[in-house]
């Protein structure tokens, strides 16, 4: 009786145990499909990173991913580290001349509130802090960045404050310097990959296109009237050079790393 109970045991066992290997083996090799797709994967990502690096030190009017040209033509400006457009480049995007390549852009004015308010380029935004352009332009972003086909329309984002000397340039690098860390692991992508500097600033563009300012006044930011409101804004102004070289040193740091430098 023994006997005869535990053969039907040792079949069972057997049948299990055949029945078992195939569903090891399929699981055996989807991991080393999986493994093997993430390999392949790292690997482009490193040669795409390599070439970007490599487009980015041959071209200068290239945009923040290194992807294409800048859609708009670029002018001489004080600031080899930035794209800089003219006045009349600015009107003519204003008045919808670039529309067919720009699916939609945002002039952000540095300049501090008391100088904005009494005239400002139609429809910027003024965003005078360092907090303001984290708050409003990186903050509600949420999703991953990528590059985009040459074919789609550009969305862009022009700088200035009153002459495009100090405030507008290290706004717009500290935008660029914060877009670069929060998506380091999708380099060169970025949120913001086509940003660039007014030449001349609101100076210049309201000496040339008043039309185009709203309301139709410019007010200097050393102006005797607003001595007090200057010194309040500067005395919240945080230190850029500190901030700028421990953003930029992480961004280098953490480059290099998955290069494997």
């Amino acid at each position: 009786m023994m006997t005869t109970s535990s053969a039907p045991k040792c079949v069972l066992q057997r049948s299990f145990s055949e029945s078992a290997a195939p569903s090891a083996m399929k699981m055996e090799v989807e991991t080393e499909s999986e493994t093997d797709s993430e390999v392949q994967s790292e690997l482009e990502t490193h040669a795409l990173i390599k070439s970007a690096i490599h487009r980015s030190t041959t071209s200068t009017d290239l945009t923040g991913d290194f992807s294409k040209p800048c859609v708009l033509p670029l002018a001489e400006g004080h600031h080899d580290d930035l794209r800089s457009i003219s006045t009349e480049t600015m009107a003519a995007l204003i008045r919808g001349q670039f529309n067919d390549q720009i699916s939609s852009f945002k002039i952000v004015d540095c300049r501090y509130p008391y100088e904005f308010d009494a005239g400002h380029i139609q429809g910027a935004v003024n965003l005078y802090s360092k907090d303001l352009i984290e708050q409003i332009l990186l903050n509600p972003l949420t999703s991953t960045p990528e590059i985009q086909p040459d074919s789609n329309k550009r969305n862009i984002l022009i700088f200035h404050c009153e002459f495009s000397w100090e405030r507008g340039p290290n706004m717009s690098r500290f935008l660029r310097s914060l877009d670069r860390q929060r998506n380091k692991e999708h380099y060169p992508a970025l949120y913001y990959p086509e940003v660039y500097l007014l030449h001349g600033g609101y100076e210049q563009f309201y000496k040339q296109q008043k039309e185009l300012c709203s309301p139709q006044g410019y007010r200097p930011m050393k102006h005797p009237d607003h001595e007090a409101d200057l010194r309040q804004f500067r005395n919240k102004s945080k230190s850029w050079q500190g901030d700028k070289s421990r953003i930029n040193s992480n961004i280098v740091g953490a480059n290099l790393k998955r290069l494997g430098f």
